[in-house]
Parts: structure tokens; C-alpha cells; sequence
């Protein structure tokens, strides 16, 4: 009987599924063709949100998302630390997203908001559940 059903996540595919979902969460996304790049565009999705200068919103939501199950709380809570770039409360990301929202042009703003968001996504959809699920 083929084991279709199983070969889609093995050894050699899971590496190339990671690499896959880096790629497009990278700054410079990825080349499909000459012409054609296919890049996660982090700030658009967090704009997209209701609250996105609240990080339990953003990492709620983003769990939703893009994981559709509910994380233990030291799970929820090792994301939102990345967004908090290790700091433990709230304001630093409420302040980061509220410079950037208000000076969206401004390198410095957009690049902390921008990369805070990139590595807790990325490090999100490496997790076994999102590739099982």
C-alpha cells in the first residue's frame, strides 16, 4: 500500500519546509523567478490587526493564525518574549509599534518593529505543530 499520506513530512522535506517559511519571513524574501519575489510582509499583517501595539494581541492572534490551537502559557509566553526583544513588560512593544505607527518612514522604527516581528514569526512556524497540523 504507498504511505502517500506520510511522505509529505520526512526527513528531507521537513528542512526544506523550515527553509521555505526563513525564506519568506527574510528580509529579502524569495526569488521565484527572475521577476518575481514572494516575501511575508510582517508589518502589513500586524497593521491588519485591531490592536497591533498590544503584544498579547499579536501573539494571540498570530497563534490563531497561523497555528489554530492554544499554546501551553510558557509556550505563549517564549513568543511574546521575543517580541519584547527579553524585556518583561508590555510598554517596549507599545512604544516600538506606536514609533513606528507614527513615523512609518522612519529606518530605525520600522527596522526594530520589523525584524521583532520576523523572528517570532519565524520561530512560530518552526514549531512541530504548525508543520502537523
Amino acid at each position: 500500500i504507498p504511505y502517500y499520506h506520510e511522505m509529505w513530512i520526512n526527513s528531507d522535506t521537513l528542512p526544506k519546509r523550515l527553509k521555505t517559511t526563513d525564506t519568506l519571513l527574510s528580509a529579502n524574501g524569495d526569488f521565484i523567478s527572475a521577476t518575481v519575489r514572494l516575501k511575508y510582509d510582517v508589518l502589513a499583517f500586524a497593521s491588519s490587526l485591531s490592536n497591533p501595539a498590544d503584544p498579547d494581541h499579536v501573539v494571540d492572534y498570530a497563534i490563531e493564525y497561523l497555528l489554530g490551537l492554544t499554546l501551553l502559557p510558557a509556550t505563549r509566553d517564549y513568543y511574546k518574549s521575543i517580541l519584547l526583544a527579553g524585556q518583561t513588560s508590555n510598554i517596549y512593544w507599545t512604544n516600538a509599534w506606536n514609533d513606528y505607527a507614527n513615523s512609518p518612514t522612519n529606518n530605525g522604527f520600522l527596522t526594530t518593529v520589523r525584524n521583532r516581528l520576523q523572528l517570532m514569526l519565524t520561530e512560530m512556524l518552526r514549531m512541530p505543530e504548525h508543520h502537523l497540523g
